[in-house]
């Protein structure tokens, strides 16, 4: 029996994916600030200060109780102290209204300060075990180039994307292929010049198909 894309996806990834010690937690709060801090930023900067943050701001209410200022200066390496201001609104909102537990569901969690479908999708998946579709910028990119969907000129996802990811995803180890599609997306199918002869997934993807 031929492998499916997920299980040649997964095989890769056991081989080339990346660790990063955020991939590893599977506490709601850490998986929410990672996920802010990603956008705009690489994985092994928020790696880089993991630790660091953490032990200053090892919950919510510890966050909610810092001020903006220091919050800023420990995330200063990420290039992004901007964002502090969003962290510290999050955080005391969800200590004051929510007991300091990061709500379950898409519609609360997309109302937080800085949070979007995918960062709130990230947590309902990796915090909560929910399998839902995670689509940003560089998952979007596989995807449609492996179902040949042209890009909505939105300037973000459309519903066929996240439509694509569910009907691709496997049913277990939900959280390794979505790490796999995101280190993929790095490593070889590239914005440029993407690796389509090295692609595990290359059997069965629509834009690998026209370039080979």
């Amino acid at each position: 029996m031929s492998e499916t894309l997920s299980q040649r996806l997964l095989r890769w990834y056991e081989r080339n994916g990346d660790k990063y010690r955020f991939r590893e937690t599977r506490d709601a709060y850490r998986i929410l600030v990672c996920a802010v801090l990603l956008r705009r930023t690489t994985a092994r900067q928020v790696s880089d200060v993991y630790d660091v943050f953490f032990s200053r701001f090892p919950d919510v209410k510890s966050l909610a109780s810092a001020s903006v200022r220091e919050i800023g200066e420990t995330i200063r390496p990420l290039g992004i102290r901007r964002r502090a201001r969003e962290l510290s609104k999050l955080a005391k909102r969800v200590s004051g209204e929510y007991g300091g537990r990061i709500p379950d569901d898409l519609v609360t969690l997309t109302s937080l300060e800085g949070v979007g479908r995918y960062v709130a999708s990230c947590v309902l998946a990796f915090a909560y075990n929910k399998k839902v579709p995670m689509v940003d910028a560089n998952v979007e990119r596989v995807i449609r180039r492996v179902r040949g969907l042209e890009a909505s000129g939105r300037g973000h996802p459309d519903e066929r994307v996240w439509q694509a990811y569910s009907e691709i995803a496997p049913a277990k180890r939900l959280g390794e292929f979505h790490y796999a599609l995101i280190d993929l997306s790095h490593k070889v199918c590239r914005a440029e010049r993407p690796s389509c002869a090295t692609c595990p997934i290359a059997t069965g993807c629509d834009y690998a198909t026209r370039r080979l």
